[in-house]
């Protein structure tokens, strides 16, 4: 099997999207993830760059397969603090329209930001689930799916069985997950997160490291058995499009880390 792959726009840094679009799409770019975690790059609440950014997108042949929501510590959909939560699902909201009017068909988003003490970790579950649910109901209005993004360990989300209670709490076909493979590799491993995930998993992110820091190297490049890795994704019958979200590779333009990437999925 060989699966499409996307592009993380996330690949150019902070760079102006819209801008840069023509240059990618030159180098092999045909489908993207689009990164919303920098105002600079894109930012979802101006509908100028919405709007700019699709109809760059449209006249290059490009469409936006999935967005990335925004993160940090003030948009935890976990914090504890009511206020503040409210305020990171009103923005995760605004990400989730954003993606709609791209044409998107899923938004990624991380469970939380801080590692929670094991006293809070309850309460912090409790609290991204509540957020969850909120994003579900307008991602279901909007037609557009949420993948819960598995996290380094000791963060919110930072084991498969994390990301399995929350995606099952919820308890709708509008929310799976987010497999990040180099996240995995630093935790349980990978194919043993996409045994215990398994249909939950909706959407992929693919990137490796040496399995000391979250790197977000282009795989093969790293430690990951990606024979193994592939061998769980073919059993689990993935079909969707994979997003490689990693940065750049020496001096390889997007069309050559793409067949980096087939070549360690074959």
């Amino acid at each position: 099997m060989q699966w499409e792959l996307v592009t993380a726009s996330v690949v150019i840094g902070r760079e102006h999207l819209a801008t840069a679009l023509p240059a990618l799409a030159d180098e092999g770019v045909r489908a993207l993830e689009v990164w919303m975690n920098s105002s600079s790059h894109f930012d979802a609440t101006s509908a100028a760059d919405v709007d700019e950014l699709r109809t760059t997108m449209d006249a290059h042949g490009l469409w936006a397969y999935s967005t990335h929501a925004p993160f940090g510590e003030q948009l935890d959909i976990s914090a504890l603090h009511e206020d503040a939560r409210v305020g990171a699902v009103g923005a995760h909201c605004a990400a989730i329209h954003a993606s709609r009017a791209l044409g998107a068909e899923l938004i990624v988003v991380h469970p939380g930001t801080t590692a929670p003490s094991a006293g809070e970790r309850p309460a912090r579950l409790r609290a991204v689930i509540e957020s969850v649910k909120a994003l579900a109901a307008v991602a279901d209005r909007c037609g557009v799916r949420v993948a819960i993004e598995n996290m380094i360990p000791d963060a919110l989300g930072g084991s498969a069985e994390d990301v399995a209670h929350i995606v099952d709490a919820v308890g709708t076909a509008h929310v799976g997950v987010c497999l990040d493979t180099g996240h995995a590799h630093l935790g349980e491993g990978v194919t043993t997160a996409a045994a215990t995930l398994a249909e939950r998993i909706i959407a992929i992110h693919l990137d490796d490291n040496d399995g000391s820091s979250d790197q977000h190297i282009l795989p093969s490049k790293g430690a990951i058995d990606w024979h193994a890795a592939a061998a769980a994704l073919r059993q689990l019958n993935y079909q969707a499009p994979i997003c490689v979200e990693s940065g750049r590779w020496e001096e390889l333009t997007i069309r050559e880390m793409h067949e980096v990437v087939r070549i360690a999925l074959a």
